[in-house]
Formats: C-alpha cells, structure tokens, sequence
C-alpha cells in the first residue's frame, strides 16, 4: 500500500494535500510502518523499536486539524473527526518475547501489527470521507463559518450555532480592546479557530508555535475564564513573534530569584498530626528531619520538614516574598510571561510585577 496513492486517491483538495504530504508523507514511523506492512510480517528487531510513537499521533491529529480549518463537516461526520484528532492512533507496545517461544511471539506480534495498520489505513479513509463531503469554509450567507471580528477572522471549525459564535466575538473583541488599550496591539492578527474540548481537552484556549495559530473554545460558558486564557495565549504569540523570547528568560529568573520554600518553623515536641489515615506525635527534631511516633503503638518513622508541614499546615509552606502572579507561572519562562501580559492587560500586577514587565516588553 503506497500512501501518497492513498492520499491521492482521497482527492484531497490542495492546500490539505500539502499538509498532508508535508506531514505525513515525510514522517519516518508512518513511512517505515507500511513498508513493514507491504514487505511482511515485522521481525522482532523491527517492531520492538515503536514505530508507533506518540511522534505519529501528533502529525496525524495535526492533518485533522488542517481539515477543521479548511473544510465545513456534516455534524456526524465531523464528531468521528474530532475523535480521531484526538485520539489519532491508538498505541500498541511490541509483544514481549517470553522464553523461547518465537512461533507464539511471531504470531502475537502479527495480530498487534495488522490491528496497528487497519487504524492507520482507518484515519486515511477518514481523511478521504471529509474531502469528498466536507464544503469549504465561506464568509458568505447566513450560515457562514468564517466570521470577521476586528483584526480577527474567526474559523466555526467546531459547527457552533451563531449564539455560540456571537459569545466568541464578545471575547475576542473584549480581549481587543484591552490589549490595544495597552500597546500590545501587534499580536492582533489572523485566524482564531474557534474548537471544543474534543480537540484540546479542557484548554479554554491553546497556541501552536510553530504554526502561529490560535485555538479558542466555543463551548465554553465562563466568559471571564475564557478571556483570560485568550489573552493568555496571546501572550504567549507576544513572546514568540515579537519579542522572539528576548528577555523572557531573564524576567522568569527575576521573579525566581525571590521564590522558594519559606523558612519553616520547628515544630515542638508532641504536637499532632494526621496523616494516611495515622495519628502521630512529634517526638523529637533532628536537622531537616522530623521524627514521629504513631500514637497508640511503638512504631515510629521520619519525615523531611516539609513534609511535616505539608500534613499539619500547608499554609507554612507559602513564601510572603514569592512576587510569581501565579502558582502556574512557575512553571517555566514561557508560562511566566503568558501569566504576567494576561495580568497585565487585564490591571492586576502589582507595581514590582508591572515594572519588570514593562521592561522587558518595551
């Protein structure tokens, strides 16, 4: 089975071809999976090497969404879609050999591997279902699927009714408004396909950096939750696009700098805490280690501090000179500055936050 052929076969039209091509022809697990398939049975060298790795779901599910963007769907037609963006191929692992009994492991083996291609040749034939049925998204009518909104073009790749798509508007003219209102206007651009958590889960909103496209989800009913995480994301593209990252780096270690665990306080000997369904009492302290005796019995064990902590009041745990916007700006440098232009835009930075965001995006 020649793929191209199957790509071709499903008369795809040419900007997806493109995709498709450009995505799927060119990658190494899918090519070397229906070579395997056309030239036999894989031996256990070859299939032991995953040649259906999480890499493969990614490019399929990303052809999917080339199809949302590009084509209007039957609301059946496009649920199996959605399925299958997200959940692309279903991952077989390679049979283990036990023993040496290769004629059960060669026969295991084949079972998993035509299972693996018919899901392959299962999304191929999806692919060819939505072409052959699928309408290209128009700006016209009243049924239109692509929606101008400001400096937007709003994408129904999701088929949402139009008091869905005006509940999109009004966020994305709202984040607009706040995010001109603060010179950061040049983030205001392109499509914004509008999506459902069949796509991206719970994300209210996401950004492919690679691609520059921007996700938002029409299903959602919290409108300032929406918002933010817009704006959010348009933070992100802020960054990547036109910061190209400068200083990003140096603005997450600023707010780093003055993170980390506070100085935790010494509990005093025999004070309780409940734990794993336990009641314990401290018997003694030790350094950083915290030494307990379950009450009721001789058994005893140690813990770290802040560990200790964690049981009987979390609260200590907290830094009063943490200055992070938020727990999730923790995470890295890119989610830091996200966090930070949301925050921003949206009034609610402190002034050391603020300056040190104007710094750097200015």
């Amino acid at each position: 089975m020649n793929l191209r052929a199957i790509l071709r076969t499903a008369d795809l039209a040419p900007e997806l071809l493109a995709v498709a091509e450009d995505r799927l022809l060119k990658d190494p697990n899918l090519l070397r999976l229906l070579d395997l398939e056309k030239n036999g049975t894989p031996d256990k060298k070859h299939y032991a090497v995953k040649l259906d790795a999480p890499r493969l779901k990614t490019v399929i599910g990303r052809v999917f969404r080339a199809v949302f963007q590009t084509l209007s769907l039957p609301p059946a037609l496009r649920k199996k879609a959605e399925i299958a963006a997200r959940t692309a191929l279903k991952t077989f692992r390679a049979p283990k050999l036990k023993g040496t009994n290769m004629t059960g492991w060669e026969d295991e083996t084949e079972t998993k591997f035509k299972e693996e291609m018919g899901f392959v040749h299962e999304h191929l034939d999806l692919l060819a279902a939505c072409k052959k049925v699928g309408v290209p998204h128009s700006s016209e009518g009243e049924l239109a699927t692509r929606v101008t909104v400001g400096p937007f073009i709003l994408v129904n790749t999701g088929g949402f009714s139009s008091n869905q798509m005006g509940e999109a508007s009004e966020v994305v003219m709202k984040a607009v408004s706040l995010v001109k209102a603060h010179g950061l206007g040049k983030v205001l651009y392109g499509e914004v396909n509008l999506t459902n958590k069949a796509i991206e889960g719970g994300n209210p909103a996401f950004y492919l950096i690679g691609s520059d496209e921007i996700f938002l989800r029409a299903d959602k009913s919290d409108f300032a939750f929406v918002l933010f995480s817009f704006i959010h994301e348009l933070g992100h593209r802020y960054a990547y696009k036109v910061l190209k990252n400068v200083g990003v780096k140096e603005l997450y270690d600023a707010f780093k700098a003055k993170d980390g665990l506070a100085e935790l306080p010494v509990p005093e000997e025999g004070s309780p805490v409940h734990a794993k369904g336990v009641d314990m009492n401290v018997s003694r302290v030790v350094g950083n280690k915290v030494f307990l005796t379950i009450q009721g019995e001789e058994a005893t064990l140690s813990v770290s501090l802040e560990n200790y902590w964690k049981w009987a009041d979390p609260s200590k745990l907290k830094n009063p000179n943490s200055d992070f916007v938020t727990s999730y700006a923790k995470t890295n440098m890119a989610e830091n500055y996200a966090e930070l232009f949301a925050f921003y835009v949206l009034g609610k930075l402190n002034p050391r936050q603020k300056e040190l965001f104007e710094k750097v995006t200015f």
